[in-house]
């Protein structure tokens, strides 16, 4: 019995445990998602959160949604046309070794109906769904600007 319960919390700490195999990557391989952040916004208001993108796999993936603990819902949207509104997209692209970086005045994902003000230095817990990959979770840190690009590895 203590095996088993070692095995069981190897498991869950995502250890390898003899006789057990470790779950497959995606088909599309790995899709990373880095440097999330987010604008600060009202209570009740809306706000948008935006990360880089990476489709490190040798299949496209497509980003179809997102969802966050701290809004009522999220929309992906595009750039503004002719000074109007964001438009609503369905999914967002990623090609194989494709980066994409979402932007505030681009595309970008927005949490409708915060159910608490996003606060500069809070913290927004969501997370990005992935037509292949399947799901990530993130947490978004609430800036009034991007972080600075990560060195290269």
């Amino acid at each position: 019995m203590r095996w088993v319960n070692g095995a069981f919390m190897a498991a869950l700490a995502g250890m390898p445990v003899a006789g057990m195999a470790a779950p497959p990557a995606g088909p599309a391989g790995p899709v990373e998602l880095s440097q999330p952040w987010a604008v600060p916004a009202p209570a009740g208001g809306d706000a948008s959160v935006m990360f880089t993108l990476h489709n490190y796999g040798d299949l496209a993936d497509n980003l179809v949604g997102a969802a966050c603990a701290d809004a009522e819902s999220t929309t992906l949207v595009g750039p503004a046309r002719n000074g109007g509104a964001p438009t609503h997209i369905d999914q967002i692209a990623l090609a194989p070794s494709q980066q994409i970086s979402l932007a505030p005045d681009g595309i970008h994902i927005v949490l409708h109906h915060l159910f608490a003000a996003a606060q500069l230095g809070a913290t927004l817990h969501c997370t990005a769904t992935f037509s292949r990959s399947g799901e990530r979770l993130f947490e978004a840190d609430v800036r009034r600007a991007a972080p600075p690009p990560a060195p290269p590895i």
